[in-house]
């Protein structure tokens, strides 16, 4: 085939090289090139730009982007060139740099009046358009709330964290998961090595059946909500479980108070899918850091008797065995009959966290190994219409120094 050559720039008086081009979604492409005194002379550069409407058949004289170097401290070199894909209602884009290099068309302004008129520009954009929300950052009361970057596997992800004088809870946009638990004098007791499966809180659909791992439970959600009074705080997370079941949207609000380390979460499954209804059954995976060898399951069955097993598998529904949905439960790890509060316990380190979730829910889950404790618990499966929701309230409640006694009578606490 014959290849077809068009000059983009040429000019004899200096050395053109280093180009890199885009093609925009209008079908303009954009050329970015550096020019400089020669090859191995570097005393001037310059970041040129050139542009094409008819796919490279043709280019328009060039222009400088950038000031030339001469004279100055440093040059430039390899230019590169991105699309950016900017929000309707984003005002501005800001570059960096610790250079005070001039950029066609760009303002200068110092590291402290940028920092002032982008707080000014988040706070619009958080609070105007289809991204509006309201979000509290900083320190006010007893709860301080911010950002952090937190490594999981070899990805450095940003982190939303809540601080009080009892604890520390860090979460991930991915799945609105807490990644990161930390009691005062305790430490962190949240599994966090695999980005797909560790973690608290992490939501799933049983129903259909295919969707319990369908890639849901770690797709991106957004914080909509962040409202702290400095005693109570409560942290909205929203997203699309649509691979599990299309039109389904979760919100999920966390309430993180400052005198105490339980979390309350409230579910709400909107369903937006167009047939007449949708069967759900919210499925929730929490995973610990402490080897199954060394915690136990602990329970209470419909005499509010303890009822505990070590088995790294095993299962209690709430309904009794002869009327148990052997689609969803199997009879091998069935050990019994459970109530709404239940727990894990590790008697070596006195610790124990304790669950209370709605009273008809179907059945708890321990599915566990020589690395890790998993708690899980399954709602029942249930019609909803379309338009319709399904509302789901529960907590998590760290204990640290308590004997294994005094967890159990803590279990029947109902509250």
């Amino acid at each position: 085939m014959n290849i077809e050559k068009f000059t983009v720039s040429n000019d004899p008086d200096l050395y053109e090289a280093w180009p890199d081009v885009v093609l925009t979604p209008g079908g303009k492409l954009i050329c970015v090139f550096n020019e400089c005194t020669h090859h191995c002379d570097r005393s001037y550069t310059r970041i040129m730009l050139t542009e094409s409407t008819d796919r490279g058949r043709t280019w328009s004289p060039k222009h400088p982007l950038t000031e030339g170097s001469a004279g100055l401290s440093y040059y430039y070199n390899c230019p590169r060139i991105i699309i950016l894909h900017v929000p309707s209602n984003s005002a501005k884009i800001w570059l960096l740099t610790p250079h005070h290099a001039k950029v066609n068309s760009c303002m200068k302004v110092d590291s402290n009046t940028f920092a002032h008129i982008f707080e000014q520009q988040r706070l619009h954009f958080m609070t105007t358009g289809s991204s509006a929300s309201e979000v509290n950052l900083g320190l006010i009361g007893d709860i301080e709330t911010g950002y952090r970057n937190f490594k999981i596997e070899d990805k450095i992800l940003p982190a939303f964290f809540v601080k009080t004088a009892k604890q520390e809870i860090s979460f991930l946009l991915s799945g609105g998961r807490i990644i990161n638990w930390e009691l005062s004098n305790f430490g962190n007791f949240v599994k966090h090595e695999n980005i797909v499966n560790d973690g608290f809180g992490m939501d799933l659909l049983w129903l259909p059946v295919n969707g319990r791992w369908s890639g849901d439970e770690t797709a991106q959600m957004s914080i909509v909500s962040c409202k702290n009074n400095g005693i109570e705080l409560s942290l909205v997370f929203a997203g699309n479980m649509h691979n599990a079941l299309p039109g389904i949207r979760i919100e999920k609000t966390y309430i993180i108070r400052a005198g105490s380390p339980k979390v309350n979460l409230e579910i709400r499954l909107l369903n937006e899918n167009p047939s007449p209804f949708s069967t759900i059954s919210f499925w929730n995976h929490n995973v610990v850091n402490i080897p199954s060898g060394k915690t136990e399951l602990i329970t209470l069955d419909e005499n509010q008797s303890i009822v505990t097993t070590n088995a790294e598998i095993a299962c209690f529904s709430n309904i009794q065995k002869e009327h148990v949905i052997h689609e969803y439960l199997l009879n091998k790890y069935l050990k019994g009959k459970a109530s709404s509060s239940f727990g894990i316990y590790a008697p070596a380190k006195k610790f124990g966290i304790k669950f209370m979730v709605l009273k008809d829910f179907l059945m708890i889950y321990r599915w566990s190994d020589i690395h890790r404790s998993t708690l899980e618990w399954m709602s029942r499966p249930t019609n909803v219409p379309c338009g319709g929701s399904l509302h789901l309230d529960f907590s998590i409640e760290p204990i640290q120094n308590i004997s294994r006694h005094d967890f159990c009578e803590y279990l029947k606490r109902n509250e």
